[in-house]
């Protein structure tokens, strides 16, 4: 019996940005902490001209990564509160991606029984799902195709909210949205906390395209321009619900970067956090990592029509090759019985 959680929703990118592509626009006052700095047309202005850039610079630092941590999501309050659990490992490789999930049954039924699950995308070949189960524990393809919408869900979900939240709202690259006709920056508020400075972009945002709608950001330029928090409403369709985002840092040794060691999402029926046990941009994971052939499965091609009917195609080729050769070997077997014995005429 197959048990499901309660949610689940490069070519390589442009080369890095050098800093001296950067435009560097003063502030007019000093610092001050909690004040604002400079007026707001003067850091609106910085916000469009830097901003667009350092996005497309952390994609691209991103754009090669792996890790692995926990998430976990706490539902209800007091004696009813529940906190359930997902072990994630995680690499990405340009459009490449790949997600492993590990959670046991109990979380959702009386059954004790580990899960585990693949979501794999390799656009230049195929997207494909692997699961085990509580009656099966070995892994087994459930989705074989073309087809990237479950797979992009399951990434963002379990994925792309936490590893790219330095880039992202709520899995959405804030780059996407501010090419968008219908964002746009209403207000630019600046802060300081500690030794750095924090700069706040509020926005109204109305696409057809994504869930998301108007809300805010805080970046912190100094740190490459990496979402340190926001806030945003989704549509209507989503019961215009409020989502709060936090992400903490850790500068990796390797690299020199920051990279998240916590995304915390606090929604309106619980709160999401995923602790990074693991995360490093290098070396790239090779590309064999996503493939069948890497999980010991044949490594086909899938044809014609999408998800379960291109693996009972592959199912049903197997079938066909056990047939064809149960019907040569009685060919074979009766062709031995006709063959004269010696002596005979």
């Amino acid at each position: 019996m197959r048990v499901n959680p309660p949610f689940g929703t490069i070519g390589m990118r442009s080369a890095r940005l050098s800093a001296s592509f950067l435009l560097v626009i003063s502030l007019t006052t000093g610092l001050g902490g909690g004040i604002v700095l400079g007026d707001d047309r003067s850091l609106m202005d910085r916000v469009r001209l830097e901003y667009p850039q350092a996005l497309v610079k952390l994609e691209d630092i991103f754009s090669t990564m792996r890790g692995k941590g926990v998430l976990t999501r706490k539902l209800g309050s007091g004696n009813d509160e529940k906190t359930l659990h997902w072990d994630v490992e995680f690499a990405k490789r340009g459009d490449m991606a790949l997600v492993r999930r590990t959670w046991n049954a109990k979380q959702f039924s009386e059954e004790q029984a580990v899960i585990k699950d693949v979501y794999c995308k390799n656009p230049d070949r195929y997207v494909f799902s692997l699961s085990s189960s509580v009656d099966n524990p070995n892994l087994s393809v459930t989705r074989l195709g073309h087809d990237v919408q479950d797979f992009d869900f399951r990434y963002g979900v379990y994925v792309k909210r936490h590893a790219e939240a330095a880039y992202c709202v709520f899995g959405f690259p804030v780059r996407r949205m501010m090419e968008d006709a219908s964002f746009k920056i209403t207000k630019v508020s600046s802060r300081v906390e500690g030794d750095r400075e924090l700069l706040r972009i509020d926005y109204d945002y109305h696409s057809k395209d994504l869930i998301l709608r108007s809300g805010w950001l805080e970046v912190c330029p100094s740190d490459g321009w990496r979402i340190q928090e926001y806030e945003t409403q989704l549509s209507a369709e989503m019961k215009g619900r409020t989502i709060k985002g936090v992400v903490e840092y850790q500068k990796d040794q390797k690299t020199g970067e920051n990279l998240p060691v916590r995304s915390k999402i606090d929604m309106t029926d619980g709160i999401i956090a995923f602790d990074f046990q693991t995360f490093s941009l290098t070396p790239a994971p090779e590309e064999e990592e996503f493939t069948l052939a890497a999980f010991g499965f044949p490594d086909v091609e899938p044809s014609g029509a999408e998800g379960t009917s291109n693996l009972l195609g592959f199912v049903g080729a197997g079938v066909l090759l056990l047939v064809v050769a149960a019907i040569l070997k009685v060919l074979a077997s009766r062709a031995q019985q006709r063959r004269p014995r010696a002596g005979e005429s």
